[in-house]
């Protein structure tokens, strides 16, 4: 059995094979309650074992409407339920173990000792999609509904929401306690693992803008990300802190990509669009001030109004990466990896470089509205630089030219 650990019916299938081993299987889903296999208790991030608590938890409620919607008795559900595939509930995939005779072999969980006392919300109602009418029980539109369902659209962790305004700092600390707790009691090894050390890939420079948190966004767990945040996502060579952030992410942590991630409505650039007098932050907001000024002239010919936030968005970002490209440490590291490349060319043997020592540049722009990431632009040192931003700039200004 895969070690995803707890599994989810396929409620899509359950009007199959009605009858035979009901209070079997019930026997078998409370031996489950009070037993869970040690898969459970593997060093899993607590999270990955959150949501498949939650998908265990919903799965039942559904199972419930399932049976209801079919008129079947809750003995008949389970007994269709049991031939059913299993898939697990973060991943999707198959986890059925293969029998003696090599087909699959079905095991149901309905319930798990993971206890999370606050508890995460849960979908508790399925929507159709917008523009498509509510299918009607029984058919095969309707089951599909219920096992995209149960399939698992859960989401939220341990996470609580903001405390009143008024309330002081001692509720962090009280969740922070019950965060430590919850986490301990889903993965015990948890926080001895991720203190032992980091081997991140990407170093994310972004915003400070509290609605865009590196490693939600991408789904990565702590650790897997090294972040630099600072308003409106600048990057300059006065900036002794990004510099030290880049110059450690590289060549100690060996990052692989460094993402220069802005996001649309910014304040810190609507502040420099608008010319918003804010206080001491106007001296750092200057830094897009003169990514506005630069192509202001044909942003006003050529891009509408109304689009003229999100373009200077995107304008931004490029001009960070670009800041990022030229700065001495990613120079230094691209020539002489080239330089390297050249020799072992000339040489007729084999480059000393190494793939893991490879350093690529991105550009990014994040949408609070979809929360989709939009990728703008990739750079590696086998990259004409000058060129891919031109190019870059130049499909911005055509795309929003075509905007009315």
């Amino acid at each position: 059995m895969k070690s995803c650990g707890a599994l989810h019916v396929s409620l899509g299938r359950a009007a199959m094979a009605v009858g035979g081993s009901a209070r079997a299987l019930l026997r078998q889903r409370a031996r489950f309650s009070h037993h869970p296999p040690a898969a459970l208790h593997r060093a899993t991030h607590p999270l990955h074992l959150v949501r498949q608590r939650n998908a265990l938890a919903q799965q039942q409620q559904h199972f419930q409407q399932y049976t209801r919607a079919q008129g079947l008795t809750l003995d008949q559900g389970a007994a269709a339920a049991a031939t059913s595939a299993l898939q697990c509930s973060c991943c999707g995939h198959s986890t059925a173990a293969p029998d003696a005779s090599g087909g699959a072999q079905t095991k149901v969980r309905t319930r798990s000792r993971i206890v999370v006392p606050s508890g995460p919300r849960r979908v508790h109602h399925h929507h159709p999609r917008p523009g498509t009418a509510a299918s009607e029980p029984g058919t095969a539109a309707y089951e599909e509904q219920i096992a995209s369902v149960v399939g698992g659209r859960m989401i939220q962790s341990v996470q609580r929401e903001q405390p009143p305004r008024g309330s002081g700092i001692q509720p962090l600390l009280d969740f922070n306690k019950q965060w430590a707790a919850e986490v301990e009691q889903l993965n015990p090894d948890y926080f001895t693992s991720l203190a032992k050390q980091q081997k991140p890939q990407y170093l994310w420079i972004g915003c400070s803008d509290s609605r865009v948190p590196a490693n939600e966004i991408v789904g990565l767990y702590p650790g897997d990300i090294f972040v630099h945040r600072n308003i409106a996502n600048v990057v300059c060579n006065s900036d002794l802190n990004a510099l030290a952030v880049l110059q450690y992410a590289v060549q100690c942590l060996k990052v692989e990509h460094v993402i220069v991630t802005g996001h649309y409505n910014c304040g810190g650039v609507t502040a420099a669009l608008n010319d918003t007098r804010i206080g001491l932050a106007d001296h750092w907001i200057l830094h897009v001030k003169a990514v506005k000024k630069r192509h202001w002239r044909r942003m006003a010919a050529e891009i509408p109004k109304r689009y003229h936030l999100d373009a200077l968005c995107e304008l931004n970002v490029l001009a960070q990466v670009e800041n990022v490209v030229e700065t001495h440490l990613i120079q230094q590291i691209w020539r002489d990896q080239n330089a390297e490349d050249s020799a072992a060319l000339r040489e007729s043997r084999k480059s000393r470089n190494k793939p893991e020592d490879e350093v690529e540049i991105h550009g990014w722009v994040y949408g609070l509205a979809d929360g989709h990431v939009h990728p703008l632009l990739s750079l590696s040192r086998h990259s004409n630089a000058e060129r891919c931003l031109a190019d870059a700039t130049a499909a911005l200004f055509s795309r929003y030219g075509q905007l009315s």
